[in-house]
């Protein structure tokens, strides 16, 4: 047992593992029961909502909610219902060896296109919707907060909210770095950690891991995502 506790521990064993154990266990969620909470879904901005996997496979409370595209963030893809609704795959594991840079571009700006038609709701999920998806809703938010040439008139209180939390973080950033210079890795991570907190008041087992915060905070340096526009 001690042995096999071990090998599992191996990275490129334990995703092998993760990733049949949950790609059978995704079979059992479309066909027979769901092995966790099904109506697990949340509006985290407007139009685009987290959920678990389980939730993925609830069609009539998605189409009741009106989703029209899936997003799935996962180790393993096994769409439930592809006639019903569109779907975009991204490969990926939750853990330190991951990277989900490649991945930021491509679903900000593809939401983006979608979101611009005010008929369409966006879903993504991982398999708890806790850390991937939510790693990429966050870099959504950062984005339309802080790019006026990426923003559209968007009128809900989420956009407030979001807002709001922005501004605090103007009123947290280190006084001993020039607010000029968001991007200096102590105001940016105060930046990045002020949006996290009001997702987390929104959906609270948000908690993306480290690497994955780390790869945002790069991503935005290399993007000059900053804050100074709340201000102006």
């Amino acid at each position: 047992m001690e042995r096999m506790e071990r090998i599992a521990r191996i990275p490129i064993i334990h995703r092998w593992m993760l990733h049949y154990m949950n790609y059978g266990l995704s079979y059992m969620e479309k066909y027979s029961l769901n092995m966790w909470n099904n109506t697990d879904i949340k509006e985290i901005f407007p139009n685009l909502y987290i959920s678990n996997y389980s939730t993925s496979t609830n069609k009539s409370l998605l189409q009741n909610i009106g989703i029209t595209h899936i997003f799935t963030i996962n180790s393993f893809f096994n769409p439930p219902f592809p006639t019903d609704f569109q779907y975009q795959y991204y490969p990926a594991y939750d853990d330190s060896n991951q990277d989900i840079t490649p991945f930021l571009d491509h679903f900000i700006y593809m939401a983006r296109g979608i979101l611009l038609d005010g008929k369409n709701k966006i879903l993504i999920h991982c398999q708890a919707g806790r850390s991937r998806s939510a790693s990429l809703v966050l870099a959504f938010i950062l984005k339309y907060i802080t790019d006026r040439e990426f923003q559209w008139p968007i009128k809900h209180e989420l956009i407030n909210f979001y807002t709001i939390a922005a501004s605090e973080y103007l009123t947290n950033f280190d006084p001993l770095i020039s607010i000029d210079e968001p991007t200096l890795e102590n105001n940016l991570k105060k930046f990045i950690s002020s949006i996290l907190i009001y997702m987390k008041n929104l959906r609270p087992i948000i908690n993306p891991n480290e690497r994955f915060l780390e790869q945002i905070q790069k991503w935005c340096v290399v993007n000059n995502i900053s804050p100074i526009v709340i201000r102006n």
